[in-house]
């Protein structure tokens, strides 16, 4: 989503030279720039709603810690092998309509 409907929430978008970095949390980019400041905001890409609403599905935020490396997907199998590998789950960044 390319604009602010219904409740939706700008998705920030970090980057760091190798990994970006995808949050709903304003809160948690502060906290990345502080803490990770390797970590540079670039332009927001687009809306997540911070709540389920009809028709939402989750997008889910994983973290290979081995790699340095961050994962997003909205598909539950694709989810549980990437746990199974070995990826940390990071829980959701927010929800968003299917593709």
């Amino acid at each position: 989503m390319t604009s602010a409907k219904h409740g939706a929430i700008p998705l920030y978008r970090m980057w760091n030279g190798n990994d970006h970095f995808y949050t709903a949390d304003l809160r948690e980019v502060e906290s990345v720039s502080v803490n990770i400041p390797s970590y540079k905001l670039e332009p927001h890409p687009g809306y997540v709603f911070p709540t389920q609403i009809e028709g939402t599905i989750p997008l889910h935020r994983l973290y290979y810690p081995w790699g340095g490396d961050h994962f997003y997907t909205c598909d539950d199998v694709e989810k549980a092998r990437c746990v199974a590998g070995g990826w940390h789950n990071e829980g959701h960044v927010g929800f968003v309509f299917p593709a």
